[in-house]
């Protein structure tokens, strides 16, 4: 009875250490594919010690949601739908010509405002993509992160 009680004792030990550490909890997975359509969730923004979260209210209820593609020749397609008249979803593409440079989790996208710059990859599994860009105007650190999931519709 004593040897049965060790056993049990082992496996649940054993059984909290596995559901305690997962590698999603982390957040430093970036092993996943970038090469996707990928839908807005949020923004957060630091400035200095204070934090505020943008849910990202963009779709239009009738349509499919926004995405953000990274495409197989490093460009950057941001593709939005509207129904402004009632009649049906009609595609809005960004019109710049946007480019993308990944180098290990380094990502420089240049030519949209809303995405240009350098981020760095925080987040990417094959669900999720997390990117993060610190900027210091006037000597105060913002810290700009950037949360997407995997769009369910892949082109």
């Amino acid at each position: 009875m004593k040897n049965l009680k060790v056993i049990l004792s082992a496996f649940v030990i054993a059984g909290a250490m596995f559901v305690g550490c997962s590698d999603d909890d982390n957040g430093s997975t970036t092993g996943g594919e970038l090469k996707r359509r990928w839908n807005p969730q949020k923004t957060e923004v630091k400035i200095g010690n204070d934090k505020s979260v943008f849910p990202y209210t963009n779709n239009d209820p009738n349509c499919q949601k926004n995405y953000v593609e990274f495409t197989d020749d490093n460009h950057v397609r941001v593709v939005g739908f509207a129904d402004p008249i009632g009649t049906g979803c009609v595609e809005i593409v960004s019109p710049e010509e946007t480019t993308y440079t990944r180098n290990d989790n380094t990502l420089v996208i240049d030519g949209i405002d809303l995405y240009d710059g350098t981020w760095e990859i925080i987040r990417l599994t094959n669900s999720e993509l997390r990117i993060r860009r610190t900027d210091a105007p006037g000597g105060v650190t913002t810290i700009t992160t950037v949360f997407f999931k995997k769009a369910a519709i892949q082109g």
